[in-house]
């Protein structure tokens, strides 16, 4: 059996001595506790309804302004029209003169829809014929059905196919022998204002020169179109 001596049992005695048991307790009351907790919920609220309050208030703002500048160019506008009202009575006079020259081309465009280019048809028919080819009569007649259509012109080539004849031109002349009257039939195939070229009849006479009659379509690209709201374009050659 170990025997302990005073001076060895001294510093085991010492060191319990010093040992302390950590005890920790929560003594605050708990209505303390909760009305500590209620004024930091309380601060966090405040502090976003200030927040809300600032963007509304800035919001709101900005669109005052947007709307006084809106106001503004509004009344400028309304300024700038009254002005230009102002300054339309100082011309009534020519508004007048334009509205009258409007009217009266109205007007000829009812009045000359039918009309034809006489002249350029007059030429297209003359300058298809061949040399030796003598033109001694043209007699023009429109179709006198005031309800048959008037075809617009086509936009190319000859003839009467996609268009509508509104007259016929009888032709009467001289050639030297056959082919010429062959040859001038189908020139008049192609030239403007005219188509479905037919001939009548062919004889030789005395002086070995055949007289012929034909007939020969006008078609609609004949119209003069001065007056119409898409003027026809005429070509530049027969």
């Amino acid at each position: 059996m170990t025997t302990l001596t005073a001076s060895e049992a001294a510093p085991a005695a010492t060191d319990r001595s010093r040992r302390m048991l950590l005890i920790t307790a929560n003594l605050l009351p708990v209505e303390i506790a909760d009305g500590r907790r209620t004024k930091r919920v309380r601060r966090v609220v405040l502090v976003a309804l200030c927040l809300v309050v600032i963007l509304v208030g800035a919001w709101y703002g900005t669109a005052t302004l947007l709307t006084s500048a809106a106001a503004d160019d509004l009344v400028s506008v309304q300024a700038d029209v009254q002005r230009i009202r102002g300054q339309q009575g100082e011309f009534g006079e020519l508004v007048n003169v334009r509205k009258d020259a409007k009217a009266v081309t109205t007007q000829l465009t009812v009045l000359l829809a039918n009309d034809l280019s006489w002249a350029r048809l007059n030429t297209s028919v003359r300058d298809a014929a061949p040399d030796g080819v003598r033109i001694t009569s043209l007699t023009a007649q429109l179709n006198t059905d005031k309800d048959a259509p008037i075809a617009a012109p086509a936009a190319g080539g000859a003839g009467t196919a996609g268009s509508t004849a509104i007259g016929q031109i009888s032709i009467a002349g001289s050639a030297p022998d056959k082919h010429a009257v062959a040859v001038y039939l189908d020139a008049l195939a192609r030239s403007w204002g005219v188509g479905n070229p037919m001939l009548v009849n062919a004889s030789l006479e005395a002086n070995d020169r055949y007289q012929f009659s034909l007939n020969v379509d006008i078609t609609g690209k004949a119209l003069g179109g001065r007056y119409t709201a898409t003027p026809q374009a005429v070509p530049a050659g027969g």
